[in-house]
């Protein structure tokens, strides 16, 4: 194996664990969110919720899909079909980290404008946690 395909190899494997930190990311914030509201997550989940957890977990599935197409790509060098495609999936994984970024972004910037509408929308018992909370 030469440099080349070894620092690929390593790059795919970076590549690999950010997969797997958004996977993991999404997984437990929508556990969390399933497990219910306490004083001490009230004001984390209401953000949360807002956020494309559907999406990370897509994305997420795209990066790993992005791996195994790399892994015939190293075995058979002469064939480029395999690179091709891992490349499409490099890259239609990429497209969907910044729109989801730009998602978050966005959302983020809105938030001190919507708080009012945010709080407009809880019941009363989250509104309670919250004051709690403060």
């Amino acid at each position: 194996m030469n440099k080349v395909q070894l620092s690929f190899l390593v790059a795919n494997f970076l590549f690999l664990g950010s997969g797997a930190c958004l996977l993991a990311l999404a997984l437990v914030s929508r556990s969390e969110m399933a497990g219910g509201l306490t004083s001490t997550n009230v004001a984390r989940e209401l953000l949360i919720m807002r956020s494309p957890l559907t999406a990370t977990i897509v994305n997420a599935a795209f990066i790993f899909a992005a791996f195994l197409l790399s892994l015939p790509a190293l075995a058979l060098p002469t064939t480029r079909g395999w690179l091709k495609a891992h490349g499409w999936f490099v890259f239609i994984s990429a497209v969907l980290t910044l729109i989801i970024g730009l998602d978050i972004w966005y959302h983020t910037l809105k938030t001190r404008a919507n708080l009012n509408d945010m709080w407009d929308q809880q019941a009363a018992d989250v509104k309670s946690l919250l004051q709690a909370e403060v």
